[in-house]
């Protein structure tokens, strides 16, 4: 497989942000620890990582009054149903995590090993995009941290508020090859979570998954990923950019 997939088979690399790009996992360990405490929670923070890391991504693109209307499917999550709370003491502890989550994460994310190398590599070579479920100026606003907005054309930076449904949903990959005028089969996109590889999947686009963000493999592996990686440093091999 990896043969089929070098520099000469594609002109688009679309990045995931968190979880990719950003590594923020130790971020959201420090918060569900606090939040564990805080609330005498009976849990360990390895334990429920996964379980909540997708309510995490969906709060971050959820207004408050949407999230209060949509409390009883939003924090359908094993986790919280198995704590016997109510739907606003679910509330209370989801928004609690995720207030302590964006702290850590504007103190102490770090970039995955050899990103910046990646990135550049590929931006003489390649057309780059950003797809997040953050909204666009918050994914700016990291890239500029990480001194990686010379990499990507503002334009090419999409979050949630541009492409109008998160990940499961394909809109935002589409948005993208359409406004970029590049044909599915000519893209590849990285992402961590199952939900990237619906994405991918239902766009057409062949999507490569890292281990090193959120997702179990077991998990990944049901949806069918085009390849699975333990690392973004993997793709320098991969994709014969050594």
């Amino acid at each position: 497989m990896s043969n089929e997939l070098n520099v000469r088979s594609f002109n688009l690399v679309i990045f995931d942000l968190d979880g990719v790009i950003v590594d923020m996992v130790e971020c959201l360990k420090r918060a569900l620890i606090d939040g564990i405490k805080n609330y005498s929670l009976a849990a360990n923070a390895d334990v429920i990582l996964i379980d909540l890391a997708g309510l995490i991504e969906k709060l971050q693109a959820t207004a408050i009054p949407k999230t209060i209307l949509n409390a009883n499917e939003l924090f359908d999550v094993e986790y919280l149903n198995s704590q016997d709370l109510t739907v606003l003491k679910k509330l209370e502890i989801a928004s609690y995590i995720y207030s302590r989550f964006k702290k850590y994460k504007d103190e102490s994310a770090i970039l995955y090993p050899r990103v910046e190398e990646l990135v550049r590599i590929l931006s003489k070579k390649k057309k780059l995009a950003i797809l997040t479920n953050n909204k666009k100026s918050s994914a700016l606003k990291t890239l500029k941290k990480f001194d990686l907005e010379k990499y990507f054309d503002e334009k090419h930076v999409y979050g949630f508020d541009e492409t109008g449904k998160l990940k499961p949903e394909p809109d935002g990959l589409l948005k993208i090859l359409k406004d970029m005028r590049i044909r599915n089969t000519k893209a590849i996109f990285i992402g961590d979570m199952v939900t990237d590889v619906i994405a991918g999947n239902r766009a057409g686009i062949r999507t490569i998954c890292v281990l090193s963000g959120l997702s179990r493999k077991e998990d990944l592996e049901k949806e069918n990923p085009y390849l699975i990686i333990n690392d973004i440093q993997d793709l320098f091999s991969i994709l014969e950019i050594d």
